[in-house]
């Protein structure tokens, strides 16, 4: 699988549209939001691959995955918790922010948290902490 090539360019075509500050502030926001948006995936990308790597071959190998990508082990463990807490399948909605899934998956039922977040808009960091710090948590953790 060949995917660095079109990534790669992907890469310098936002690269070069963001160098050129010729764009409206939509466009601004819209390109913001769109990298906030891969840069959350990239981490349940991330957590995917590292649970395929430990089933795989251990968990020994992920040391030296997370070597490959310039992160910690630990960095790399923790992204494999969070995708272990949520459901086989469940995909993360594009404008909640990884942290938000990272605090829920500390609770007893993490999709459910995340629901609720979502229902109260608590989505400034420091205000689904405060919620989240009340909810009983994962004897998981």
């Amino acid at each position: 699988m060949q995917i660095e090539q079109p990534a790669t360019t992907l890469q310098q075509q936002v690269l070069e549209r963001v160098k050129s500050v010729d764009f409206s502030w939509e466009e601004a926001c819209e390109m913001g939001l769109a990298a906030r948006r891969m840069r959350n995936l990239s981490n349940w990308v991330i957590g995917q691959i590292a649970k395929g790597i430990e089933t795989k071959w251990g968990e020994d190998r992920l040391g030296e995955f997370a070597s490959l990508l310039g992160f910690k082990k630990t960095t790399v463990l923790q992204y494999r918790w969070v995708i272990d807490r949520f459901p086989t399948g469940f995909l993360p909605d594009n404008d909640i922010s990884w942290t938000i899934y990272r605090l829920a998956a500390g609770t007893e039922n993490p999709q459910q948290t995340v629901n609720e977040i979502i229902d109260k808009h608590l989505f400034h960091l420091k205000q689904a902490e405060q919620y989240v710090k009340k909810l009983p948590i994962s004897s998981q953790c």
